[in-house]
């Protein structure tokens, strides 16, 4: 089973001997969920997994080498596993900054468990997708499904369930089964 790490704050990057490499590390060992309220933060250009980029109580405003995104309670942003991006929040109040970042095994087994037509899935169920999916990097209107599931999954958060992983990630699966579809509506 795939594991799942909460982080509730984010690193201080000017710390001496801090490494974004190492950082980097345990977003393509686990799924991440970075959960925190800022009302002043900045972070540079970095490396991404695949991720749901999302800000509640106010806005967080990311920056792509082509766009500028300003997510808020109405919306969140997409990004694919290798994308660059900066993030800053500057506000009087605080806002929570939440994303998922989905472990690259964990996110190719479910979507290609959603793009695999159910016969080919049961006579070769360990057929490798060579193609990789990717996601329009835009943002996409919470709907009922996406806020459905968000809310799930910050409850289990904030509560600090007991060996909630297990839930936590097939609310992941189902998040990220909700964005494909999503994705394939957007043609």
């Amino acid at each position: 089973m795939t594991n799942v790490k909460i982080i509730k704050r984010f690193p201080d990057i000017t710390r001496p001997g801090f490494s974004f490499t190492k950082w980097n590390r345990q977003f393509r060992e686990n799924n991440v969920i970075l959960n925190g309220h800022y009302s002043e933060i900045e972070y540079p250009l970095h490396w991404t997994a695949l991720s749901i980029k999302c800000a509640f109580g106010g806005t967080e405003h990311y920056e792509t080498s082509r766009v500028k995104y300003s997510v808020n309670d109405k919306n969140f942003l997409v990004l694919n596993e290798g994308a660059r991006y900066s993030s800053r929040i500057n506000s009087d109040s605080r806002v929570e900054s939440f994303t998922i970042n989905f472990k690259p095994d964990f996110a190719d087994e479910v979507i290609k468990t959603v793009n695999s037509e159910n016969l080919e899935l049961l006579d070769n169920p360990a057929k490798d997708t060579q193609n990789k999916y990717w996601f329009f990097e835009k943002l996409y209107s919470h709907d009922e499904n996406s806020h459905s599931i968000l809310a799930k999954i910050k409850s289990l958060i904030d509560t600090s369930a007991e060996n909630s992983a297990g839930r936590i990630n097939e609310l992941l699966g189902e998040l990220l089964e909700h964005m494909c579809r999503l994705n394939n509506s957007s043609f």
